[in-house]
């Protein structure tokens, strides 16, 4: 749905009132807490863009290795994969650590894959998948899109959020590095409309 004039006033009005434009402000918090009510999980932790999402989520995993991509995934799959100095390959081999799919493919065959490999398995763009998935939220004039990674794993959930950067989001966990993956209170705000 896209969000008239008003609501996008209103959410910027809200943010410049209360001076907190990042960091895990009110909107970015109430927009997790609704993402994770509809994803049905215990946590989804808000990304600024779902190729940052990805990465955060395979960092935070702390793979090792390579990671099957099937042909038909999106870009953004390999580039994360990438980014985080893991291996993207196409076929199930020696080495592989996880399966990352795409709407593209069939979900349940590559979980399957997965499963009898013994490998992890994560899906981009599968909202209610039970394994860590990162999930596109719309966010209106955002053409790089909110995402949120949804997982019911605290440890992992904790790591997400200290990879992202996000001061006072919960405590402290040790992680290797960070990026700026915090989503503005704007771009909350017409995610968090977008989910009705």
């Amino acid at each position: 749905m896209t969000p008239g004039w008003e609501v996008v006033e209103r959410a910027l009005d809200g943010m410049l009132a209360r001076r907190w434009y990042t960091n895990h402000g009110p909107m970015a918090r109430a927009l997790e807490a609704r993402a994770a009510a509809v994803f049905g999980v215990r946590h989804a932790v808000a990304v600024a863009n779902p190729t940052i999402g990805l990465a955060m989520l395979l960092e935070a995993l702390e793979l090792r290795g390579a990671v099957l991509v099937p042909p038909g995934a999106r870009v953004r799959c390999r580039q994360a994969v990438r980014w985080v100095g893991l291996e993207a390959v196409a076929v199930m081999g020696p080495g592989v650590c996880a399966v990352l799919c795409s709407p593209a493919e069939t979900d349940q065959h590559w979980a399957e894959v997965a499963a009898s490999a013994g490998v992890k398995f994560l899906t981009d763009g599968l909202g209610g998948h039970l394994g860590p998935a990162l999930v596109d939220l719309p966010a209106f004039g955002d053409d790089a899109g909110v995402a949120c990674v949804t997982t019911d794993d605290d440890g992992l959930a904790a790591r997400l959020r200290n990879i992202r950067s996000s001061y006072g989001a919960g405590a402290p966990v040790a992680v290797a590095r960070t990026v700026n993956g915090r989503v503005s209170e704007v771009q909350a705000a017409m995610a968090l409309h977008a989910l009705g």
